[in-house]
């Protein structure tokens, strides 16, 4: 009896393991992909096809169906995490666009033409230049000042997808 008590244990150790282990991968692709990258990609991949070969075992084999299926909950959890991390910086970078797109106007309105660089709006029209994004790559916003030319700039998806606002046409677009 003493023995099948230290079995199970055993096992139940093992499944704790597991999941805790699982959950610190997701939770390093999540902060990698989503912060680092910034791309949603690699997560995405990765715990899809995590997803997707567990799905394949729990049709195959019937033993431990649960642990299994909160393993795939647990990475299936960490790439929607990372898509809507990404969705939320790239609205936090519309936003934040806006706000400079309406210094530079208020700059244009007092001075008769766009700022050479984005800091010349700081303290009279902008407390300071905010980020475009909370990652860790690719969270400024790029400023191009040219005789008949202002853009401001943003990587919405690296290394492509990037958002662009031309200050004399007034509108929106994309590179790449």
């Amino acid at each position: 009896m003493d023995q099948n008590n230290k079995n199970q244990d055993n096992k139940q150790k093992a499944r704790s393991y597991s999941m805790v282990r699982s959950a610190s991968i997701a939770g390093s692709l999540f902060i990698i992909d989503a912060f680092v990258f910034n791309q949603g990609v690699l997560a995405s991949v990765i715990c899809l096809g995590i997803v997707s070969i567990m799905l394949i075992n729990n049709i195959r084999y019937r033993k431990d169906f649960k642990k299994r299926l909160i393993i795939m909950g647990i990475y299936a959890a960490a790439a929607i995490l990372t898509i809507g991390a990404i969705r939320f910086n790239n609205g936090v970078a519309r936003q934040n666009a806006e706000i400079i797109i309406q210094a530079c106007e208020q700059y244009w309105n007092q001075k008769g033409g766009f700022p050479d660089r984005l800091e010349e709006l700081v303290p009279d029209y902008l407390e300071k230049v905010p980020r475009a994004k909370y990652a860790f790559s690719n969270s400024r916003f790029i400023y191009r000042s040219g005789p008949d030319r202002h853009t401001l700039m943003y990587v919405a998806f690296p290394p492509f997808g990037r958002k662009i606002y031309s200050f004399e046409n007034r509108k929106w677009g994309q590179i790449d």
